[in-house]
């Protein structure tokens, strides 16, 4: 008997929300944007020009080979293999590395401080549209484009090749603070993990027009489970069902195009040995579907509509600040 398979959303789809009330539908366990976003300065012509090497690719393929994404990628594995290879020599011999994902600088030096406060060492890389990121002293740079030279992106790229690069790896979004507490706890959980289990994020509340928050708000991945997660197809990038190594049936197919449903799936059809954690969202930047359009960036995002000093002083990390 055949499986029966849902249609699935369209790649570009989004929650149909009115656009005039949008506050209305922001959950109040995020921090509030602000009712009158300062003017962004227009991005300089060569931020987003397309390198020679992606000149023929299509547009939209190529800006979500940049987001981590299997369709866009397929089998084409030779340049990926490269780039591997490159970020595994700059994290050689790197201690208990934190991915600090530079979209806005200095909401990345409050994490690289973070990071080093509780005895984890920042490994920095950035979208490229977000400019040279600040290395702060003690932490590492990880120029994860040197190899693939793409116009944009985002911190998924390394992450799904974990199994590759350290025997851990912790990993939180770009748009995401905590205070020391949650940090101490995401830490406590982090440091014991064994070989083959993941921690990874589980909600408090549910988003507005989501299915659940991404696991990957706040993570941490060992060798053998990102290994495992790899040979099954089942890691962190869009449509893992996509993945060359992914030979399972997905009925549900509503919930294959966003980041982190690989590690549900593996979690639940390969026995994945999963450990929640769940700081709050009070720290999180994120904005609705809609919200941002407009603007080039997550970082000019997080910049225009969020006010960071009030947020670093209610979660008490004011001095971390510059």
């Amino acid at each position: 008997m055949a499986t029966a398979f849902r249609q699935a959303p369209a790649r570009n789809s989004a929650p149909a929300v009115d656009q005039t009330r949008l506050s209305d539908h922001l959950p109040t366990h995020y921090p509030a944007p602000t009712a009158d976003p300062a003017p962004l300065p227009e991005p300089a012509a060569t931020s987003y020009e397309i390198p020679a090497r992606w000149a023929g690719d299509d547009p939209y393929r190529l800006e979500h080979r940049g987001s981590g994404d299997w369709e866009a990628w397929g089998r084409d594995l030779e340049l990926l293999t490269d780039a591997v290879a490159d970020w595994r020599a700059q994290l050689a011999g790197v201690d208990r590395p934190w991915l600090c994902w530079c979209v806005l600088d200095r909401f990345c030096r409050i994490q690289q401080r973070l990071v080093m406060e509780f005895g984890w060492t920042p490994v920095v890389g950035g979208d490229p549209r977000a400019g040279a990121p600040t290395i702060l002293p003690g932490a590492v740079p990880m120029d994860c484009n040197r190899v693939l030279q793409l116009p944009a992106m985002w911190m998924w790229m390394p992450v799904e090749f974990a199994h590759e690069l350290a025997p851990r790896l912790a990993f939180w979004h770009s748009d995401l603070l905590v205070g020391r507490r949650d940090m101490e706890r995401l830490v406590r959980t982090f440091d014991v993990l064994d070989d083959g289990e993941v921690a990874a994020y589980r909600p408090q509340l549910p988003r507005f027009g989501r299915t659940a928050p991404c696991p990957g708000t706040a993570a941490c991945t060992t060798r053998a489970a990102a290994r495992d997660q790899w040979d099954h197809g089942c890691g962190w990038w869009r449509w893992f069902t996509k993945h060359p190594n992914f030979a399972g049936e997905f009925a549900v197919a509503a919930e294959h195009w966003d980041h982190g449903y690989g590690l549900r799936y593996w979690k639940r059809h390969y026995g994945g040995m999963v450990r929640p954690v769940s700081p709050s969202e009070r720290g999180h930047c994120k904005l609705p579907w809609g919200r941002w359009k407009g603007t080039m960036s997550k970082g000019r995002s997080i910049e225009s509509f969020f006010d960071i000093g009030q947020l670093v002083r209610e979660l008490g990390i004011a001095d971390l600040d510059d």
